[in-house]
């Protein structure tokens, strides 16, 4: 995972069902990682597709639509699970639960993403196990109000439990009346070490 390493390139991407290098990866592939979104503060999925290369706005008056090489973006995939489908609302998803975002263009048919515009992979942020508690305040014009607060650390002595929290809340008001935003987001991850291979993960 790509979080405390303050680079603005990954170490590996998960557009698949596990983690690769960009080398190994035949497809076009831009990252943008926990670094770049907290230097550029980009809080929402549209925030960093309108700071990913080779990617198309579209906006109407309730939602913003993404295509890359004249096709639309319409698959998305968290932690290298299985494909979906963006859905109404989604430019305003928001990124304080992910360590990384990458957009593979093209169609990614071996693992069930088989439009031609791309797929939008997010990475969750994982427990770690040295504990570390980060806190945000923001503020800008037309009241818009952000709190955020980031969590994490061993919950035992072996440090083979580890837990995370992630809590936001963001109020802004803009002109138009339908434009208006108020999030509250909780997000919640434990891990636990049952082998030296094998990790239990839960969240949500």
């Amino acid at each position: 995972y790509n979080e405390a390493s303050g680079a603005y390139t990954p170490r590996a991407v998960e557009v698949g069902k596990a983690a690769q290098s960009l080398r190994e990866i035949s497809q076009s592939v831009t990252v943008v990682t926990r670094q770049r979104m907290d230097d550029q503060a980009l809080r929402t999925l549209d925030d960093v597709m309108a700071q990913t290369t080779g990617v198309a706005r579209e906006e109407s008056w309730l939602d913003t639509t993404y295509s890359a090489r004249g096709l639309t973006i319409s698959n998305i995939r968290y932690d290298g699970g299985g494909a979906t489908s963006t859905r109404s609302g989604s430019r305003s998803q928001d990124m304080a639960q992910f360590d990384s975002v990458s957009l593979l263009r093209g169609a990614d048919g071996l693992f069930g993403a088989g439009e031609a515009g791309g797929v939008i992979n997010f990475t969750y942020k994982r427990p770690l196990v040295q504990r570390q508690t980060q806190f945000l305040l923001s503020g800008g014009t037309l009241n818009n109000y952000r709190a955020e607060l980031d969590t994490t650390g061993a919950l035992n002595k072996d440090g083979n439990v580890r837990g995370r929290l992630v809590l936001v809340n963001h109020d802004r008001r803009e002109v138009a009346e339908p434009s208006k935003l108020k999030r509250q987001m909780l997000y919640g991850a434990v891990e636990v070490d049952l082998a030296a291979q094998t990790v239990l993960t839960l969240g949500g």
